[in-house]
């Protein structure tokens, strides 16, 4: 009985902590979600000082949008869909292959990321994260065959100089983002606070 009531306890676990798993991941690509990111930067901001930075990514696809009525035509419904699904898994993988184990990367839907980037130790070296990574989309992916190329635009501010809290720091961030869309896309800006009207 106590052997059968030990393995009821420890399913009931797994299971909770796989409904959990599940709130703070993005289905298609398996990177954490907005529950996912919130959760991350919670436990991380407490560590940012100023020789060790914690940097805010928002990535938005340039060309995303077309890329289903550019490539699936002739195929139909069903693989338009797979198109642009198939590029977002393929975006996610080439963003984790070029960070750090210990960077985070979150999908908050559509064709927007964030990265979390910790332990910078200059302001120098998170605008050079921002550009290798956008530079790693002058490469064209190959999906189902296709070549398809999109580029990124990119805003970021960083802990704790330009915000110490997490809401803040991603607003800030989609502002740069925003402002950068705004004025001819692929393009990394940062925001220290002063592009924070921007967005409102």
């Amino acid at each position: 009985r106590h052997a059968r009531l030990r393995d009821a306890v420890q399913d009931a676990s797994r299971e909770r902590d796989a409904l959990m798993s599940l709130a703070r991941t993005d289905p298609l690509t398996g990177l954490p979600n907005r529950r996912g990111l919130d959760a991350a930067l919670g436990a991380a901001l407490p560590h940012a000082q100023a020789d060790r930075l914690l940097a805010v990514f928002m990535l938005d696809l340039d060309g995303f949008k077309p890329v289903n009525d550019q490539h699936g035509h002739a195929v139909g419904d069903r693989l338009l869909v797979a198109v642009g699904d198939r590029l977002l898994v393929a975006v996610a993988q080439r963003l984790r292959a070029h960070l750090r184990h210990a960077d985070l990367i979150a999908r908050l839907g559509g064709d927007e990321f964030v990265v979390m980037a910790q332990q910078l130790p200059s302001v120098m070296q998170a605008h050079d994260l921002g550009i290798a990574l956008q530079e790693s989309f002058l490469t064209p992916f190959y999906v189902q065959g296709v070549e398809i190329r999109v580029g990124l635009t990119i805003g970021y501010a960083l802990a704790p100089d330009d915000a110490c809290d997490a809401c803040t720091l991603i607003r800030l961030a989609d502002a740069a983002m925003y402002s950068g869309k705004q004025r001819g896309k692929f393009c990394v800006r940062r925001n220290k606070g002063d592009l924070a009207l921007a967005s409102s």
